[in-house]
């Protein structure tokens, strides 16, 4: 140059002119097929956030695979702006570090703190007792204390109400709960080798040690108690059962409207079969026919009127001689319907139940007199009167035994008036039931009813 200072090479080159730079390179691709994530917007503190808090577990999500011809909501939420830092935005990177991240100093104490809870946890059963009953067993104890507590301050407490008959307090399937958690005689004698302190014991344990050494008679007491409840309910559902049986075996023997029907219904058989009947088919006189039979007059039909049987007209002719007859006679028999459901041999059944039922409470009873007497141990010996309870208890069984004998009795009676009255109807007793009877009389009886009152 003119100053001596060389000139810079020329540039490469047309005329001089810098080359363009090169093209970008192509985007990559991740390896489910997507694009990667946008970089950040301006302004964003996204690297910018302290990576010294981070989350103390992952996250188990499951991906969607990518499908570039097939746009889902995920691109559309993909393309909106990121979270915002500062407080008042709807979700903020503040407020989660906040809530679900820690520093790596109280990630590492909160471990230490899991393994020490953990060393003792192990420690505690390496040290721990041998357990005295059946884990299922004691946790069924369990469950059932908690339901019984729930009305009982106490063990004692509940003790004490069985030991005052307090049948308010008390139900069948109650009592039998707890006869199922009382001790069974291994769990009895368990509990009479433990000598150390009771408080050791878990709940259900103490329950058994309790019932064991304390009330050693109260199992004994228990099934008494349930017994005479058990013979008490059993009386009542006897007596439900044989009232419809009471009243059908009275209506059918005092309804006239019925003798009214049933002759009617002799008469027309008589004069089908014999007065009317061709020689060669025809029958000799019949006295009556059986119950179950009536319901064939509805199948023999008029000649010139088809819908005219004779049951309709056996209907018609009862209501001619006494106006809405067959109506009356529905009414009288409606226990039948009842009573058609129930037969006596399970009302036998139901009686023998409370035989035995009072059978179980009175030996029970004895034995509950017997390991009273032979112990005078007590755990509130001066809130709980044994002798008297074990009088009172034997108070109920005495009645108990009166209600057995006067159920038994009625239900000799009953059946022998019951089995009178299908013999009075003409029925064989050995062969047909006094529900049967019941049956096809409330059956013939409605439907003389419809047939007489049917256009």
């Amino acid at each position: 140059s003119a100053n001596g200072v060389p000139s810079p090479p020329p540039l490469p080159g047309v005329n001089g002119i810098p080359p363009p730079p090169p093209p970008p390179p192509p985007p990559m691709l991740s390896a489910n097929g997507a694009p990667p994530p946008p970089p950040p917007p301006p302004g964003s503190t996204a690297s910018t956030v302290s990576a010294a808090k981070t989350v103390v577990s992952k996250l188990h999500v499951t991906p969607i695979a990518y499908h570039a011809a097939r746009p889902t909501i995920w691109d559309t939420v993909s393309q909106q702006q990121p979270m915002q830092q500062g407080p008042g935005t709807p979700l903020s990177r503040e407020e989660f570090e906040e809530l679900f991240c820690l520093t790596q100093e109280d990630q590492q104490k909160r471990q230490q703190e899991q393994q020490l809870r953990a060393q003792k946890l192990r420690k505690s059963k390496a040290v721990s007792r041998r357990a005295l009953i059946e884990p299922t067993r004691e946790r069924n104890i369990t469950i059932s204390l908690r339901r019984f507590l729930k009305e009982h301050t106490s063990v004692a407490s509940m003790c004490t109400s069985l030991l005052d008959l307090e049948e308010e307090s008390w139900d069948v399937d109650q009592l039998e709960l707890l006869q199922q958690i009382f001790p069974d005689p291994n769990e009895a004698k368990t509990m009479q080798l433990y000598t150390k302190d009771p408080s050791n014991l878990t709940d259900a344990e103490r329950f058994l040690w309790t019932i064991t050494t304390q009330f050693p008679y109260l199992p004994d007491f228990l099934a008494t108690f349930l017994g005479g409840m058990q013979v008490t309910n059993r009386v009542k559902a006897i007596r439900r059962m044989m009232k419809p049986l009471r009243f059908a075996n009275a209506q059918l023997r005092t309804s006239t409207i019925l003798a009214k029907a049933l002759q009617l219904a002799i008469q027309v058989t008589n004069l089908s079969n014999h007065e009317y009947a061709k020689p060669h088919s025809r029958s000799t006189k019949l006295r009556g026919i059986s119950t179950s039979s009536l319901m064939k007059l509805g199948e023999f039909k008029a000649n010139a009127d088809k819908s005219m049987t004779l049951l309709k007209f056996v209907g018609l002719t009862l209501n001619r001689s006494s106006e809405g007859a067959t109506q009356k006679l529905c009414q009288e028999l409606d226990s039948l319907a009842q009573a058609s459901k129930m037969e006596l041999r399970a009302v036998e059944a139901e009686v023998n139940f409370m035989v035995s039922d009072y059978e179980q409470a009175a030996t029970a009873l004895s034995q509950t007199l017997a390991v009273q007497h032979s112990t005078s141990t007590s755990l509130h010996a001066d809130q709980i009167d044994c002798e008297a309870s074990c009088e009172a208890l034997t108070t109920l069984i005495t009645q108990a035994q009166v209600e057995c004998m006067k159920m038994q009795q009625e239900f000799t009676l009953l059946n022998h008036e019951c089995q009178e009255t299908v013999d009075f109807l003409g029925e064989n007793a050995k062969e047909v039931t006094f529900n049967e009877v019941c049956a096809n009389l409330f059956t013939f009886a409605t439907a003389l009813h419809d047939a007489a009152t049917s256009s």
